[in-house]
């Protein structure tokens, strides 16, 4: 165990702040599906299947729980290296496609664990959702519609991303039970500007110019226990949720329509405040022998209000040890939407798509250090309301593929 002196507290904080200013390259958020991005590198290459684990700096998102078991106290850094997800409506200009692409890099974890005797303390820095995407889109003679158009033009600059730190602590009651609480300080923040232009046959036109920003306060607590009640099987249990206790919503247009000599200036702001919904999640882990182990996860979602539906989500992954310092992992997952179905009660803009996906990856152990190196592809198709107030709809599939590589160093 570390001796808590000075020059350590020094060191700690000082590579704890280092390492929390690294700038960000975001990519995909998305707050109607749950499982956006996979966090840390064991976990994350096992599709997710770790609330039965989390022994490490990740169990502060999966279970607090699991820090009790951690084998020593740790620094835990994983970044989804390249990001790359793809969108296409189909028949939605006219009767071309309409595709999205959008191609980052992103640092989305960083913990820390103190482990002492029975009890365990984790700081650590999560980006569970995140989104960048820039669309410059030129079409010229749409003669697909009702009307003839010459020119359209679609420009965006999109962010959307959300943040959540904080400590997390965890009791070990007994070798074979374990209690944990994460209380995260949750920040998210969007801006998005958007201008079109439409030029029709007939030598008249319209455009528009939209400029939104939101942001959010609240806290996130994510309640967590580890349980094995028998030898070589550990059972876990987390509930979670999270609280919104400020919002701010502005937005800005600017929009000409057609036969108009003139512009006309929108200006809204409110402060009503997103509900989120209470997460639910179960998991077994079985230790068959020290070199492989099979997880389960199982979450449930209640709808945050009338407008969504009850989600859930489930995850499957397997760690087979090649050797004392090789270890391959596999991983399956859902990233289920909490959207009603497509219909005509539904309004653009309006969507429903489910992911599957699954991972890969490959862990190099020495005696302090831990690489891993892995990978996740997710794919989905579904209908999609595409214009605004619009009840007619398309069929669209995303899929989306990032590289994964993270490190642990046991202190």
């Amino acid at each position: 165990m570390l001796n808590f002196n000075f020059n350590f507290n020094f060191n700690f904080i000082f590579l704890f702040l280092f390492l929390f200013i690294l700038p960000l390259a975001l990519c995909w958020a998305d707050g109607d599906h749950y499982k956006n991005a996979l966090i840390g590198g064991r976990a994350a290459t096992m599709g997710g299947a770790y609330v039965a684990i989390s022994d490490d700096a990740s169990g502060s998102y999966y279970n607090p729980g699991g820090l009790a078991y951690a084998s020593g106290s740790s620094i835990s850094g994983s970044a989804n290296t390249y990001y790359i997800s793809k969108a296409k409506y189909k028949n939605t200009i006219g009767n071309r496609d309409w595709d999205r692409e959008n191609i980052n890099l992103l640092p989305n974890f960083f913990g820390i664990v103190q482990k002492f005797e029975k009890f365990s303390f984790g700081l650590s820095y999560v980006v569970p959702d995140s989104f960048i995407e820039h669309q410059d889109q030129y079409y010229r003679d749409i003669t697909e519609t009702s009307t003839a158009i010459n020119i359209y033009t679609l420009n965006i600059h999109s962010e959307d991303n959300t943040y959540q730190m904080g400590p997390s602590f965890a009791y070990e009651f007994a070798p074979s039970f374990s209690l944990g609480l994460t209380l995260h300080y949750h920040y998210r923040v969007l801006r998005k500007a958007q201008s079109q232009l439409v030029k029709y046959s007939a030598s008249s036109d319209e455009s528009s110019y939209l400029n939104t920003l939101k942001k959010e306060k609240g806290i996130k607590s994510k309640l967590g226990l580890i349980w094995s009640p028998i030898q070589k099987l550990s059972l876990g249990f987390t509930a979670a949720k999270t609280i919104i206790l400020t919002a701010l919503n502005d937005s800005q247009q600017n929009s000409k329509v057609t036969g108009s000599s003139s512009n006309s200036f929108d200006v809204s702001s409110d402060i009503r405040k997103r509900q989120l919904p209470y997460e639910f999640s179960l998991g077994a882990a079985l230790f068959t022998t020290p070199y492989f182990l099979i997880s389960s996860d199982f979450s449930y979602y209640l709808k945050p209000d009338e407008t969504k539906e009850h989600t859930w989500n489930a995850a499957l992954g397997s760690e087979i040890f090649l050797g004392e310092s090789n270890a391959l992992r596999f991983g399956l997952y859902t990233n289920r939407t909490n959207n009603k179905d497509v219909s005509s009660s539904t309004l653009a803009p309006h969507d429903h798509i489910d992911y599957y996906g699954g991972t890969l990856g490959w862990s190099l152990y020495s005696k302090a250090t831990t690489i891993t190196f892995g990978g996740s592809y997710s794919y989905g198709s579904g209908k999609a309301q595409v214009y605004s107030g619009s009840t007619v709809s398309r069929d669209f599939n995303r899929y989306t593929m990032n590289f994964i590589l993270a490190v642990d160093y046991g202190l």
